[in-house]
C-alpha cells in the first residue's frame, strides 16, 4: 500500500516539476512520504534542476536497476546521458 501511494504520489509531483524552483523540488523529493525508485527519480530530476548532471545519473541509474521496464525512468536517463538497459 505505501508503495503505491508512494508511485502515484511520485507521478503527480513529476508533472509539477517543471513548475518549481530548484529549493521546492529538492524539498519536495526529500519529503519522508517518498521512498524506493520512485522517490530516487524524483531526486534525480531535482538534481538536473540545481545542475547536478552527475547526481541525476547516479540516481536514475540507481531507479533503472530496481524497474528497468519504466519508460518514464529510460526516458529521463537519455535526457541526462545514463546508459539504458536493453
Amino acid at each position: 500500500m505505501a508503495s503505491q501511494r508512494t508511485g502515484n504520489l511520485a507521478r503527480w509531483n513529476s508533472l509539477l516539476f517543471e513548475h518549481l524552483d530548484t529549493g521546492r523540488a529538492q524539498r519536495l523529493a526529500g519529503h519522508a512520504a517518498f521512498s524506493g525508485p520512485d522517490a530516487d527519480f524524483l531526486k534525480a530530476q531535482a538534481a538536473r534542476l540545481r545542475g547536478d548532471v552527475d547526481e541525476a545519473l547516479t540516481l536514475i541509474t540507481e531507479c533503472l536497476k530496481h524497474l528497468p521496464g519504466s519508460t518514464e525512468f529510460a526516458a529521463f536517463a537519455e535526457e541526462v546521458g545514463a546508459e539504458v538497459p536493453r
